[in-house]
C-alpha cells in the first residue's frame, strides 16, 4: 500500500513539472539568453554613437528670387555713374550723352546775345523739342527712363560770315563743378574781372609771339601752340570780339574762344600755361578786311585758370621827352616812307577801333622792300620797329584823314 502511494506521488509530479514547469524552463532560459546578448551588444552601440561625428544644424532654406529681380536689386544697389559730356559745336553738330542727343542748330546773329537754337533729341534722333537758350543759360531734358539732364550753354559765337557759328554745350546729370566753373568763369568776363592795370608782361608772363592778323590767318607761338584768326564777332557791336581758334603742334584743333579787346584767354597745354591777349580789333576803310592784334604770352604753372577770360589795360605808354626822330606823313596805301633809311613805312588799311578810337595798320619794309612786320598803332598805343641793327622805335599815330587816306606818325627812339 506504501509502495502505491509513493508511485502515484511521483505519477503527479511528473505531470505537474512535465505540463507546467518544463516548459516555462525553457522560456526563460530563451528569455535570459537573448537578455545576455542584448547586454553584450549595448555597449557597441553605446561606443558607435560616440564615435558618429555631430551633425551641425541646417539653416532654413531661402526663398528664389527670380533673376529680373536680382538684377533691379543689384542696379538699385550700385550707385550709377552720372554722365557728364562737353561738346565744342558748330552748326549741325550734337553730342551723345546715352540717353539722348544735343544738336546745335544756328545761331541766331541779329541778337546782342546771340542765343544758341538747340534740338533736343532721343537716342534714336527723334525731335522731344527745340529751344532757344542764350549765353551761360540751360534747359531741363528728362530721358524715357525718367533721368534728368540739364543741357546748358556756355560761350556762343556768330561772326559776319555763316561759316563761322559755334557754341560751347554742356549736357550734364549733375550741376556740378564744371558747370559752376563755366558760369563763375563767365561772370568774370561780364562783371570785367580785372586783374589791374599793369603791363602786360607783368600780368601774364613772357611774351612768345604777337601779330596782327587778318580773317582767316594763323600765329604760331613756337611749335607748341598756333592761334587762328576766324572772324570778328557781328555783336555786341560796341566790343567786336575776336573769334579765335587754337590748335596743337599737328593742327588739330583744340579750342575756340570769343575774346573781346584788352581781355586774355587762358588755355594749358602739355603742362604749359598761355595767355593769348587781343590788344585790338576793328575792320578797315581801305580794305575792309577785319583785323585783330594778337600776343601770346607765357604764363607760370597755376598762375592762371585755364579756359578763363581775363581782363587787363594795354600798356601805360608815354612818348619819350627828347627822343623824337621825325614826323612822317603817308599818303595813300600805295606809298611807302623812308623813316630813318633803315626800315620804310606803308599805310595797309586803317578804320575806328570799338570805343578806342581810330587805328592805322603799317607795313614794315626794310630797304629791299621786303616786309619785315606789320603792327596796328593808335594814339595812345604805339607801335614798336626793331630794325636789323637792333634799335628799336616807337612809331605814334597823331591824325588820320580820309578821302585820299593820310595818316601822320611820330617816330622816337624806343632804346
Amino acid at each position: 500500500m506504501a509502495k502505491l502511494v509513493l508511485l502515484s506521488f511521483l505519477a503527479f509530479s511528473l505531470v505537474l513539472f512535465g505540463c507546467a514547469g518544463f516548459p516555462f524552463g525553457e522560456e526563460q532560459a530563451e528569455q535570459q539568453q537573448e537578455q545576455e546578448e542584448q547586454e553584450e551588444q549595448m555597449p557597441e552601440q553605446v561606443e558607435e554613437e560616440q564615435e558618429m561625428p555631430e551633425q551641425e544644424e541646417q539653416p532654413p532654406p531661402v526663398p528664389q528670387v527670380p533673376e529680373e529681380e536680382q538684377a533691379e536689386e543689384q542696379e538699385q544697389a550700385e550707385p550709377k555713374e552720372l554722365i557728364n559730356i562737353y561738346g565744342l559745336l558748330k552748326v549741325g553738330q550734337g553730342i551723345d550723352f546715352q540717353e539722348g542727343k544735343v544738336f546745335l542748330d544756328d545761331i541766331w546773329n541779329y541778337d546782342e546775345l546771340q542765343p544758341a537754337i538747340i534740338s533736343l533729341k532721343d537716342p534714336n534722333e527723334g525731335l522731344v523739342r527745340q529751344v532757344q537758350l542764350f549765353e551761360f543759360n540751360e534747359a531741363k531734358y528728362e530721358s524715357a527712363s525718367g533721368r534728368d539732364f540739364w543741357i546748358y550753354v556756355g560761350q556762343t559765337a556768330a561772326g559776319y560770315d555763316i561759316d563761322v557759328k559755334w557754341a560751347k554745350i554742356y549736357a550734364m546729370e549733375s550741376k556740378d563743378s564744371s558747370y559752376k566753373f563755366e558760369k563763375e568763369l563767365y561772370q568774370d568776363f561780364i562783371g570785367n574781372h580785372s586783374v589791374g592795370s599793369l603791363p602786360r608782361e607783368q600780368v601774364f608772363g613772357s611774351r612768345i609771339a604777337k601779330g596782327l592778323l587778318e580773317k582767316g590767318q594763323m600765329l604760331a607761338a613756337g611749335q607748341e601752340i598756333y592761334i587762328g584768326f576766324d572772324d570778328l564777332s557781328k555783336y555786341p557791336e560796341a566790343e567786336n570780339p575776336a573769334l579765335l581758334s587754337i590748335y596743337g603742334p599737328t593742327m588739330l584743333h583744340l579750342d575756340s574762344a570769343k575774346v573781346p579787346e584788352r581781355h586774355s584767354y587762358s588755355y594749358s597745354l602739355n603742362g604749359e600755361y598761355y595767355a593769348i591777349y587781343v590788344s585790338a580789333t576793328g575792320t578797315g576803310e581801305l580794305t575792309e578786311k577785319r583785323w585783330a592784334a594778337v600776343d601770346v604770352f607765357h604764363a607760370g604753372s597755376g598762375y592762371l585758370e585755364p579756359g578763363r577770360l581775363y581782363f587787363a589795360e594795354n600798356n601805360t605808354w608815354e612818348k619819350p621827352a627828347g627822343m623824337k626822330v621825325a614826323d612822317i606823313t603817308i599818303i595813300g596805301n600805295a606809298s611807302k616812307k623812308d623813316s630813318t633809311r633803315e626800315f620804310y613805312l606803308k599805310l595797309v588799311d586803317y578804320g575806328e577801333l570799338k570805343g578806342d578810337g581810330e587805328f592805322a595798320v603799317i607795313d614794315v619794309l626794310d630797304e629791299d622792300d621786303y616786309h619785315t612786320d606789320r603792327g596796328i598803332v593808335q594814339k595812345d598805343v604805339p607801335m614798336l620797329v626793331t630794325n636789323k641793327y637792333d634799335k628799336t622805335y616807337s612809331v605814334w599815330l597823331e591824325e588820320i584823314t580820309t578821302g585820299t587816306p593820310t595818316v601822320k606818325l611820330e617816330l622816337y627812339r624806343y632804346n
